[in-house]
C-alpha cells in the first residue's frame, strides 16, 4: 500500500508538465511522491505527531532572568509609540 495523502497538493507533473492536484486520502505514484517533500502531506505525519511523547519535542528553556543580553520586554499594555512626524520642505 502506498503512502496517503491527508491534505490537498497542486503541482506540476514531472514528464507531462501538466498541472495536478492531489486531493486527500490519495495514494500517488513513486514519481509524485517524491516531489513531495513537505512531512505533514501525509497521513503517516499524523500518527507520528500523535504517537510522539510530549518530552520528546520539548525544547529546554532557561529560566526568565538568567539571560543578562536579554532585552527588557515591554509591559503589554504600554501604548506603542508612534512615529514622530516630519516638517514638510515648505513649511521650513
Amino acid at each position: 500500500m502506498g503512502r496517503r495523502l491527508r491534505a490537498a497538493v497542486h503541482l506540476v507533473h514531472p514528464v507531462t508538465h501538466e498541472p495536478v492536484i492531489l486531493l486527500p486520502g490519495d495514494e500517488p505514484d513513486e514519481d509524485l511522491t517524491e516531489l513531495l517533500t513537505h512531512p505533514e502531506a501525509w497521513e503517516e505525519a499524523e500518527a507520528a505527531i500523535a504517537a510522539k511523547p510530549a518530552s520528546a519535542g520539548a525544547e529546554e528553556v532557561a529560566p526568565e532572568g538568567d539571560d543578562p543580553d536579554a532585552a527588557e520586554p515591554e509591559p503589554e499594555d504600554a501604548p506603542a509609540a508612534r512615529p514622530r512626524r516630519r516638517k514638510s520642505q515648505s513649511a521650513e
